[in-house]
């Protein structure tokens, strides 16, 4: 019986899992900072794909978590869709050569900086949220709630939980986050473009990691260990590309499907997609 609940229920048992272990591993860390960080911190990075692959497992068996895995083996996208996941560091990096033709010198390396510390950066960089979340995230929620829901509604649903899912970070005394009033509308449209993304690439997880990486690399490198421009101005700037993109996306790609390919060929079950349906019936 509580295995049929699940089933019936998926995405709120996904979404209250993948809360859960985060508000837990974070809270057990903040509350006891003398503990070591990186389990905690991984435990909760991790959260999205731990429920993604406990849920999947437990409604369909080693069948549905290697479905849910399958993404990852979608690597032959064709190199618009590469370039497409590399429109979120192009900009910035656009916005900076701009500040700095303007005559802002970038501030250099900071003293005993090295390029293994930098190489590791990087690997954090790739860790903490496109391999940690994707899974999760678009691997597990962003189907079930387009089977019921348009792309484009599903997209600011899953946005919305995405972006608030990070709340416990902004407590930790270690991170810095973008400020959270720039943060949720700049998640939700993260959210459609990779939707357009993942639905354009047949559900290619890999793509979407891709553009989830230079999104934060933008942020950790480009306004961070590089300083090629202030933090502020890409928050801001960065934002307004993003919200300009995601516009452009929603119009030429339509909000339906987020995508020109036949419906046949998009990555979620397409039994409701005829039936509009309210929001709150997505996670029922």
């Amino acid at each position: 019986m509580f295995t049929e609940r699940i089933r019936r229920h998926q995405l709120v048992a996904f979404f209250v899992l993948a809360y859960s272990i985060s508000a837990v591993a974070f809270g057990v860390y903040i509350a006891t900072p003398n503990l070591p960080f990186v389990p905690f911190w991984l435990v909760g990075i991790f959260s999205p794909t731990l429920a993604a692959l406990a849920v999947a497992g437990l409604v369909g068996g080693s069948a549905e978590v290697g479905r849910l895995l399958s993404g990852f083996t979608r690597w032959r996208i064709g190199w618009r869709w590469y370039l497409a996941s590399a429109v979120l560091m192009l900009g910035p990096l656009a916005l900076a050569m701009g500040w700095m033709a303007l005559g802002n010198t970038p501030p250099g390396f900071a003293p005993g900086v090295t390029a293994w510390f930098l190489a590791g950066q990087l690997a954090y960089t790739a860790i903490s949220g496109p391999l940690a979340e994707e899974a999760g995230w678009r691997g597990f929620a962003l189907p079930r709630l387009q089977a019921r829901l348009g792309a484009l509604s599903a997209s600011i649903v899953l946005g919305t939980l995405w972006a608030f899912w990070h709340v416990p970070q902004y407590f930790l005394p270690t991170t810095t986050m973008i400020p959270f009033p720039i943060f949720v509308p700049q998640v939700i449209a993260l959210a459609i473009l990779f939707t357009w993304i993942y639905n354009n690439t047949c559900g290619s997880l890999v793509a979407t990691v891709l553009a989830h990486f230079w999104f934060n690399f933008s942020g950790a490198f480009l306004a961070g260990w590089l300083g090629l421009l202030p933090p502020m101005l890409l928050y801001v700037g960065g934002g307004i590309m993003a919200a300009v993109l995601t516009v452009v996306v929603v119009v030429f790609a339509g909000p339906r499907c987020l995508s020109r390919r036949p419906v046949a060929d998009l990555p979620f079950e397409r039994r409701e997609l005829s039936v509009p349906a309210r929001v709150s019936d997505a996670v029922l």
